[in-house]
């Protein structure tokens, strides 16, 4: 019964999050390509 109940609570919060995604799609890219720029500079300063 605790195992279902997990399953349950983390494939409902999958859903929460997948949905906030959806109504903000401009966020994500913009962080996507902040952590690929710090990413650059790294290898670029050393």
């Amino acid at each position: 019964m605790i195992f279902i109940k997990e399953k349950d609570y983390l494939s409902s919060f999958v859903r929460k999050k997948s949905q906030k995604d959806k109504k903000s799609p401009k966020k994500l890219p913009k962080q996507l390509g902040k952590i690929d720029n710090q990413k650059d500079n790294s290898k670029d300063s050393s």
